[in-house]
This record gives structure tokens, sequence and C-alpha cells, in this order.
């Protein structure tokens, strides 16, 4: 489908959310975690989880970064 880029948000970013982000990393896929698009349980899990998947499985956007890309393109 030449699909390469994800963009994730959601609800349980230590669970529902990293899961998904890990699993297309290893299927190579881009992935990119809008950060300001997801939330947890606390903020503590959701900082580290956020920390976890940025640094190696994919890539920690915003919201205003996404719209300005998708506007651009």
């Amino acid at each position: 489908m030449g699909i390469e880029n994800l963009v994730f948000g959601g609800v349980g970013t230590s669970v529902c959310l990293e899961t998904s982000v890990r699993d297309a990393s290893q299927r190579d896929f881009r992935t990119f975690i809008v950060e300001d698009a997801c939330g947890d349980i606390s903020p503590e899990s959701h900082q580290g989880s956020l920390h976890i998947m940025g640094h190696m499985f994919g890539w920690n956007t915003t919201s205003a970064d996404v719209a300005a890309a998708w506007g651009a393109a």
C-alpha cells in the first residue's frame, strides 16, 4: 500500500499506545507519537512511555507540528 509513516495518539500511553508503536517500529514503519494527543492513568507513566518511545521506537511530536506538516503536503 506504500504506507511508510504512522502517526499515533490515543488512551493508555504506557500500554496500548506503546505496544502499537513498538510493533509498528519492528515492522519498519516510521512512527510519530503525538504527545498532546495521548494520555495515561498518571503523568509519570505517560512521560516515561513518551521518553522510551521517542528514544527507541520513533519520534515524539505535537499536534501543532502534525497539522503544520500535513498542511504543507
